[in-house]
């Protein structure tokens, strides 16, 4: 998910 910690498959995001 976008403006996450991890996206829609769990996938980590930068936190940003």
């Amino acid at each position: 998910g976008l403006a996450d910690h991890k996206d829609s498959v769990g996938a980590p995001l930068c936190p940003c």
